[in-house]
C-alpha cells in the first residue's frame, strides 16, 4: 500500500542543482517547469524538522522502484504545507496527481534542464 501524501515542501531550485538531485527531484516534483531562481514543489510521504540544520523529507516512488529520505539544508526550504487529512490538499490549491497515486509517477530517463535566465 502507498502512503500518502501528507505535505508539500518547497525547495529552491539552485540547491537542487547544486547538490546534483535533479534527476530524482524533477521527476517527484509537482512543478516540472522551474526556473534556476525558482522553486520546487515536492510531495511528500512524511517530514521531521526536530535536526537543527535540516529538514528530513520522506518521498515514494513505486515507478522508479525507489522509496527514501532526503535531507534539505533548513535554509533551502521556503514552505512546508502540511494538512490532517491528505485528501484536503486539491482544496488548496494541489494540482499534482491524486493523492493515491500522487508517488506512481512515470520514470523518465533525462529530464530537460529549465531555462536558464539572460
Amino acid at each position: 500500500m502507498s502512503s500518502p501524501i501528507t505535505a508539500l515542501v518547497t525547495i529552491r531550485y539552485q540547491w537542487v542543482r547544486t547538490a546534483g538531485l535533479e534527476r530524482l527531484l524533477l521527476h517527484l516534483a509537482d512543478n516540472l517547469n522551474p526556473s534556476l531562481t525558482g522553486t520546487l514543489v515536492l510531495p511528500v510521504t512524511r517530514y521531521h524538522m526536530s535536526d537543527p540544520s535540516f529538514v528530513e523529507v520522506a518521498f515514494r516512488s513505486p515507478a522508479m522502484e525507489l522509496e527514501g529520505t532526503l535531507f534539505v539544508p533548513k535554509a533551502e526550504v521556503i514552505a512546508i504545507l502540511k494538512t490532517d487529512d491528505p485528501s484536503d490538499l486539491p482544496k488548496i490549491g494541489y494540482r499534482g496527481r491524486a493523492a493515491s497515486e500522487a508517488m506512481d509517477l512515470e520514470c523518465v530517463p533525462n529530464p530537460s534542464p529549465p531555462d536558464v535566465p539572460n
